[in-house]
């Protein structure tokens, strides 16, 4: 599954960037057309060549898709929806830190570009895959976590307030996911962080709004025997505005920070359910 090829790639360029030098990223006299090149050969020969392989991308001719939405019926029960919303967001702030890294000047505006057209080449590739078709509904999604990654870039407030994460909850059958989709050790989560509005002890909260699917296709849909959609709201410590903010200037504790701002920290939190649906299989 795609989600999880992010994660990696998110844990790997957060830790790169907490633990390194600012000299590394002197590029002032750089600009888009020398750097973009990397950025675009990069993703795209990875997706591509995991595509060929894992995603049986070339076995159909090119077909479109109706996946529907969040519906009781659909292949995931939205999950895959929130998976592209979170994978666009992670991507386009990458690319976006990239770019600024690189001396671009319009690194947001590229940033955003380079985004959706890494992930245009996804859905073309799915397109021509017997298992998946051209969904314009992940499109929709791609473009609103690329819209929200931008409008946390342009607005300090609204990077202040909002977080995308992922909750990820290993298990065995986790990196089967390169073979089989599978969103059974996932849940999606926006964050309103209330520290933009007070400055008392709220200011060390998180509030959730969480979506989650279980018993849908994958390696562990036989666990359930229906098929599960979750929307909750929940309440967390803010681990960042209580700890890590305090320690920027350690590389160790910046990069566990960094990693908070997408990443929820499994069982850290209380949940409560405002939707629940149980569908039979």
């Amino acid at each position: 599954m795609k989600v999880y090829i992010y994660l990696i790639i998110s844990f790997i360029f957060i830790g790169n960037e907490s633990f390194s030098q600012e000299k590394l990223y002197d590029y002032s006299n750089s600009n888009i057309f020398k750097k973009a090149p990397i950025l675009v050969a990069l993703n795209t020969v990875t997706i591509v060549s995991i595509g060929i392989f894992k995603w049986d991308w070339g076995s159909h001719r090119f077909a479109l898709k109706n996946e529907g939405f969040f519906g009781a019926n659909t292949a995931n029960g939205g999950a895959d929806k929130t998976g592209h919303l979170w994978t666009s967001y992670t991507l386009s702030n990458i690319n976006m830190h990239f770019l600024k890294k690189s001396g671009v000047r319009n690194y947001k505006e590229y940033g955003i570009l380079l985004t959706l057209t890494n992930m245009l080449v996804i859905e073309l590739g799915d397109g021509i895959s017997k298992t998946y078709g051209f969904s314009l509904e992940d499109l929709l999604f791609n473009t609103l976590g690329s819209g929200i990654s931008y409008l946390r870039a342009q607005n300090e407030f609204a990077k202040n307030l909002i977080d995308i994460r992922l909750e990820f909850t290993p298990s065995e059958f986790s990196f089967d996911a390169f073979n089989e989709t599978n969103y059974t050790d996932l849940k999606f989560i926006l964050a309103l962080k209330p520290a933009v509005f007070t400055k008392s002890y709220l200011k060390y909260l998180d509030f959730h709004i969480g979506y989650y699917s279980r018993g849908y296709r994958g390696v562990r849909a036989s666990d359930y025997l229906t098929k599960n959609r979750t929307s909750y709201i929940g309440l967390s410590v803010d681990l960042y505005s209580l700890i890590f903010n305090k320690y920027q200037n350690n590389k160790t504790m910046k990069f566990i920070g960094d990693i908070l701002h997408g990443v929820q920290i499994p069982y850290s939190y209380i949940p409560y359910n405002i939707f629940h649906s149980e569908t039979p299989k």
